[in-house]
């Protein structure tokens, strides 16, 4: 009994911290297709052949 509740509060700290670093993880690649389709389709300055 003491072996698996032990077991379920490591797994759901385990679930937990997995979950978090998916959301950071599709926050990252959200954030980075953002950034490329914004470079793509406008034309910043920094980015511009003179």
């Amino acid at each position: 009994m003491w072996i698996k509740c032990r077991f379920s509060a490591f797994s759901k700290r385990y679930f937990l911290k997995l979950f978090l670093l998916f959301i950071i993880f599709l926050k990252y690649i959200f954030f980075n297709h953002i950034e490329i389709t914004a470079l793509l389709c406008t034309d910043p300055p920094y980015f511009k052949v003179p």
